[in-house]
């Protein structure tokens, strides 16, 4: 069995980020756990040879776009 590469990401993860950093090979671990000499993420590469995995982060939208 190959093991994962480590994504540190704040809890609560949304069911669709989740499935994006599980499809990318990543496991997912709360970022209060990452170690303090940890590299940050956009060091490590996603599958696909991008920085970080993809994502549509849900939020609010910046001011003026309604």
């Amino acid at each position: 069995m190959q093991e994962k590469k480590v994504w540190y990401e704040p809890h609560p993860v949304t069911p669709e980020r989740k499935a994006e950093l599980v499809a990318a090979g990543y496991r997912i671990l709360d970022a209060r756990f990452k170690p303090a000499g940890e590299e940050s993420q956009g060091s490590e590469e996603a599958g696909d040879g991008s920085k970080e995995p993809e994502t549509k982060r849900r939020g609010r939208k910046p001011a003026g776009e309604e």
